[in-house]
C-alpha cells in the first residue's frame, strides 16, 4: 500500500469520529427534547384543570400550594400563575432564571379566559449530555485509534512493493529551465542489477557511514530525503535495505556515467545511502571546476530520483523526493559543517550551494541562481539556490539520466 496515504486515512477517521460523536450527542438531545415537550404539555393540562376553582374563588393560598407542589419537581425551572390583568398570583420553581423551554396554557372558567399558566422546564445542556455519554464516546475514540494503528501496520511499505521497481519506466522529465529535449528511455534499473564497475579516476574509496568526522574535502555534497512526515523511521528493515540499495545503485551509475570534464577531479562516497541520506566529497581541479561539476551532478541526481519518485507514486508505492546541499570550507569551519547546516533550508528537489565569493561569482556566469529569501544568518546571506542549467549542460544531464535509468552504457 502507499504509506503516505496514511494522512488521508487519518483525516477520514477524524471525520468519522466527529460525525459519530455528533450523532451520539444529537440523538439523546432530540429524544430529551421530545420528552420535555410531552412533559410540559402534561403538567400544563393537569395544573390548569386543578387551578380552575381556586382561580374563580381568588384563593391565593390554594394557588400558592398548587404552584409549590408542581414547582418542586426537578425538571421545573419556573412556574407562574397570572391573572387576566397580567398580575402574578403565585410563582414557584427550582431556579430563579428563565432558561429552558417555555410553555403557556390558558386558564378558563365558564369558557372565559381568566388567567394564564406560564411554565419553564429545564433543558439540559450539551455538557450534561456529554457527561452522561462519556463511556460510549471514549469507546468510540478507542475504536478509531485502533483502526488507525491497524491501518499503519497494513500500510507499512513491504519489500515486495519496492521490488516492483524493476519494471520502472523513466519519466519524460527534464532539469529546471530546459525545454528542448525529451528523449525516449528504455527500461529502468532493477534492484537485482549489479552496479557497473566504477571508474577509478572518478570514484574514490567508499567509507562507512558516519554521523561526524568524515574525511575533510575541499567540497562537500549532502543529500537527504524530503521526509517531512517522518516516514523513514517507520520503514521495516526488510524494506529499507533494498530501498536504499536502489538509490545507492543509481548513485554509483551516475558517478560512473557522468564524469567530470577535468580528469583530476575525484569524487568520493563518504557516506552510503541510509535513512540520513548520503554524502560525497570532491577534490582536485580548481575550486570553480569542482563546484561546477558538483552542481551538474546534483541536478542529475535530483532528475534521476525525481523520475524514480514519479513512477513509484504512479504505482502507489512508497517514495520520497530528495534535497541537496553543496558547501566548501568557509570562516574556519569544514565543508561538511556548512553542507549539513544548509540542508535545513533546502526545499525538495532543489540544490543549494555555499561557496566562497570568487567561486560564486564565476558560477553565476554559468548557472542561473537566486539568493535565499529572508536571510537570518551568515550562511543564508551567502548561499544560493541553483535554478537550473544552461542548454549545453542540461542536454548532458538529460543524456546521462537516460543512460542511468536505462541501466547500460
Amino acid at each position: 500500500m502507499h504509506a503516505p496515504r496514511q494522512g488521508l486515512f487519518a483525516a477520514l477517521l477524524a471525520l468519522s469520529f466527529a460525525a459519530h460523536a455528533l450523532l451520539m450527542i444529537q440523538g439523546p438531545a432530540h429524544h430529551l427534547a421530545q420528552m420535555r415537550q410531552a412533559r410540559g404539555e402534561l403538567i400544563n393540562r393537569q395544573l390548569a384543570a386543578e387551578l380552575t376553582m381556586p382561580f374563580i374563588q381568588r384563593d391565593t393560598v390554594a394557588l400558592a400550594l398548587l404552584a409549590n407542589r408542581y414547582g418542586t419537581q426537578p425538571e421545573v425551572a419556573n412556574l407562574q400563575i397570572v391573572d387576566a390583568n397580567g398580575q402574578v398570583l403565585a410563582s414557584s420553581g427550582q431556579t430563579i432564571t428563565y432558561d429552558g423551554e417555555h410553555f403557556e396554557h390558558a386558564i378558563q372558567a365558564d369558557q372565559q379566559h381568566t388567567g394564564l399558566l406560564k411554565l419553564t422546564l429545564l433543558a439540559p445542556g450539551r455538557g450534561d449530555i456529554i457527561r452522561g455519554l462519556w463511556w460510549p464516546l471514549l469507546l468510540s475514540l478507542l475504536i478509531h485509534l485502533f483502526l488507525w494503528l491497524f491501518y499503519r501496520i497494513l500500510a507499512r511499505p513491504q519489500r515486495s512493493a519496492l521490488l516492483q521497481t524493476e519494471h520502472l519506466e523513466p519519466q519524460n522529465q527534464t532539469p529546471h529551465h530546459d525545454q528542448n529535449a525529451s528523449p525516449t528511455f528504455r527500461q529502468a534499473p532493477s534492484l537485482t542489477d549489479e552496479p557497473n564497475t566504477m571508474s577509478a579516476s572518478n570514484l574514490g574509496p567508499v567509507t562507512p557511514a558516519l554521523n561526524a568526522d568524515l574525511p575533510a574535502y575541499p567540497l562537500h555534497l549532502c543529500l537527504i530525503f524530503a521526509d517531512a512526515r517522518r516516514l523513514l523511521p517507520a520503514l521495516s528493515p526488510s524494506f529499507a535495505a533494498p530501498y536504499f540499495a536502489l538509490y545507492q545503485t543509481l548513485l554509483e551509475r551516475a558517478l560512473s556515467y557522468f564524469t567530470p570534464p577535468n580528469p583530476h577531479i575525484k569524487t568520493h562516497i563518504l557516506k552510503r545511502f541510509d535513512a540520513d541520506g548520503m554524502q560525497l566529497g570532491f577534490e582536485g581541479g580548481s575550486d570553480t571546476e569542482r563546484s561546477a561539476y558538483a552542481i551538474q551532478l546534483a541536478v542529475l541526481l535530483n532528475a534521476v530520483f525525481d523520475a524514480v519518485h514519479g513512477q513509484q507514486q504512479a504505482r502507489q508505492q512508497f517514495s520520497l523526493l530528495t534535497q541537496i546541499s553543496i558547501a566548501a570550507p568557509l570562516h574556519g569551519k569544514s565543508a561538511q559543517h556548512w553542507a549539513e547546516k544548509l540542508l535545513q533550508q533546502v526545499t525538495p528537489s532543489s540544490v543549494f550551494i555555499h561557496v566562497s565569493e570568487p567561486v560564486l561569482t564565476a558560477l553565476l556566469k554559468q548557472y542561473p541562481m537566486h539568493s535565499l529569501p529572508h536571510p537570518v544568518d551568515t550562511q543564508s546571506r551567502e548561499a544560493m539556490q541553483v535554478m537550473g542549467l544552461t542548454a549545453t549542460y542540461a542536454q548532458a544531464v538529460i543524456q546521462a539520466r537516460a543512460r542511468i535509468l536505462a541501466g547500460h552504457s
